[in-house]
């Protein structure tokens, strides 16, 4: 993981909610948001397990403000809350 990597950057969506897809190849996965190109602030503390029964695109979303993330995949079209999440639904 390097999170530096520009191509897993996400991009601001709107307000404080930052969003990428990401084309996930079949299989047991973790993912966690990482600030600023490092590991010294990530969210959420613990890696996210995402499971992925056949190649999609997974979106991973991450409030800048609240510091919840979420992703598509887990619950399907209602984005997973990994941490702490807002009232509001994420942005698609």
């Amino acid at each position: 993981w390097d999170p530096a990597c520009v191509d897993t950057e996400l991009s601001n969506v709107i307000g404080d909610v930052w969003k990428s897809t990401f084309a996930v190849p079949a299989g047991d996965w973790e993912y966690k948001v990482a600030l600023n190109d490092t590991w010294d602030v990530s969210y959420p503390s613990a890696n996210v397990a995402l499971s992925v029964g056949a190649a999609t695109d997974v979106s991973i979303y991450h409030s800048h403000l609240t510091h919840w993330v979420a992703d598509s995949e887990t619950t399907g079209s209602s984005p997973h809350r990994a941490a702490s999440s807002p009232s509001s639904d994420v942005p698609s």
